[in-house]
């Protein structure tokens, strides 16, 4: 009779171990939640600023046998923190250089490390497109990409382009953190052409555009 009794008390010790291990790990995950909400970002463009400040290239061969191989494009990015409460961390960026909004065919493409901005703070970072950049190799460019570029040369002196990136950021705040998926783009940046060489700096710089993402 008591062996059942102990039998039935160690069940009950169980069964309630488990009810409150449930209700602690409830109890965490709603507290998570209200934090989360609470104390996150509303809204992480607010606080994530890119700009661009440069674009160079430099050694362009239009040549009918050329695939732009020999083309060096330069740029620096500013990444800012505009807020004073978050860390944000910068995991990694893909970044893609077109010509005009052509973006299903690029022409180069650059790997950008990880970047971490504490509270207030800003970084200028150097990005160099070059083939190594590029996953599986560097682009193959279409006769029609290059005529374009060959005949807005003639006509304008000049190129236009657009730069999209791919980003995944993390917002930090002491030992909590959100994660997003970022897609800023920098568009209709103009290269004007030095006469008689194959350089060209862009003098416009500007804010690129972090549409909404989570």
């Amino acid at each position: 009779m008591k062996f059942c009794e102990c039998k039935n008390w160690s069940s009950i010790i169980q069964l309630s171990l488990i009810l409150l291990s449930a209700l602690i790990g409830i109890g965490l995950l709603v507290t998570g939640v209200i934090m989360s909400y609470k104390f996150g970002p509303q809204s992480h463009d607010h606080y994530l600023l890119i700009k661009l400040h440069s674009l160079s290239l430099s050694n362009l061969n239009l040549s009918d046998d050329s695939s732009l191989s020999t083309a060096k494009w330069d740029t620096k990015l500013l990444y800012a923190n505009k807020g004073s409460m978050f860390e944000i961390y910068i995991q990694s960026q893909e970044t893609v250089l077109c010509y005009n909004n052509q973006t299903s065919d690029p022409l180069s493409c650059a790997s950008v490390g990880p970047i971490s901005l504490g509270p207030k703070r800003q970084k200028l970072v150097e990005v160099m497109f070059n083939s190594s950049g590029c996953v599986g190799g560097q682009p193959y460019v279409g006769d029609e990409v290059v005529e374009e570029m060959k005949r807005d040369i003639g006509v304008e002196g000049s190129l236009h382009f657009k730069l999209e990136m791919d980003l995944v950021v993390v917002y930090r705040r002491a030992f909590l953190s959100w994660h997003y998926h970022l897609k800023p783009d920098c568009g209709d940046l103009v290269i004007k052409f030095q006469p008689e060489t194959s350089n060209g700096l862009s003098y416009s710089p500007r804010v690129c555009l972090i549409p909404s993402s989570n």
